[in-house]
């Protein structure tokens, strides 16, 4: 099979994007996560379908992890689709559907691209004795997709230990299809946090969601005034998150760099 794709990356959080149009069969699990393979494949976290056939809006979007299995968002990979949209037909922003809803894309500057979408208001669910007693507590939160946010002092040191905790992603007291753990540390303003991601079962260098999961933690339990926007700082690099309170849902802005990688036919 011959096709062509576009990786592009955000904060080194990447992705492989492929028309629809340009696919002349249906593509399965097994061959989407050998896409994704870093060593036999292209390399990346997830893989996005863009079909632009549907009136009303830009594109539609499926989105898949690198192990093939369908999410409803991706936070990097919709800034990702909103920078490669522009730069392929020069327009100035982008409304495209997930299976969480519309999302509105923007270029703030050439490689600083915002987005933003609805997710529902809910109170925080404190859960408490964490991964088998490892971590005091957490707080369940989905924000397109559920994630644990996990108070800790010190989050990047626990790459080495991914093996040991993907385990637990997939555990019952994190609700019944488990969720993403986002672990973060607050120092006054500033916020690092870093994700052991769902379908990649391994912490990724950035999870769009994930910052917005940790942001919204922050401002809960600091009772910040929503509105402002929030530094949080990943090891692949720092974003801007806002949050506008609404009727039952929460408006939040993702912003950042991203960059196209490169194009190519596999």
């Amino acid at each position: 099979m011959s096709l062509r794709f576009v990786k592009a990356q955000a904060t080194g959080n990447d992705f492989i994007f492929i028309q629809k149009a340009d696919l002349k069969d249906v593509l399965t699990p097994q061959k989407i996560a050998s896409l994704c393979d870093r060593r036999f494949g292209v390399g990346a976290d997830g893989l996005v379908i863009v079909d632009k056939t549907e009136k009303g809006v830009d594109f539609v979007w499926d989105f898949y992890n690198a192990d093939g299995g369908p999410a409803e968002m991706c936070g990097n990979a919709a800034r990702c689709a909103t920078l490669l949209f522009l730069k392929d037909s020069g327009k100035t922003d982008v409304l495209f559907k997930t299976k969480i809803g519309l999302v509105r894309g923007r270029a703030l500057t050439a490689e600083n691209i915002e987005v933003d979408f609805e997710i529902a208001q809910a109170p925080l669910k404190e859960v408490v004795s964490l991964c088998d007693g490892q971590f005091a507590k957490g707080y369940l939160i989905n924000t397109g997709v559920p994630h644990c946010v996990i108070p800790t002092a010190n989050p990047w040191e626990l790459r080495r230990q991914a093996a040991r905790l993907a385990p637990y992603i997939k555990t019952p007291e994190f609700g019944p299809a488990g969720a993403n753990l986002t672990f973060f540390t607050e120092d006054s303003e500033k916020i690092k946090a870093i994700t052991l991601e769902r379908g990649v079962n391994d912490f990724t260098l950035s999870c769009g969601t994930g910052v917005i999961a940790a942001a919204i933690v922050y401002e809960k339990r600091h009772g910040k005034s929503v509105g402002k926007a929030l530094s949080v700082e990943t090891p692949g690099g720092v974003l801007q998150v806002r949050t506008v309170s609404g009727e039952g849902k929460f408006m939040v802005s993702l912003s950042g760099p991203a960059h196209l990688v490169y194009k190519g036919d596999i």
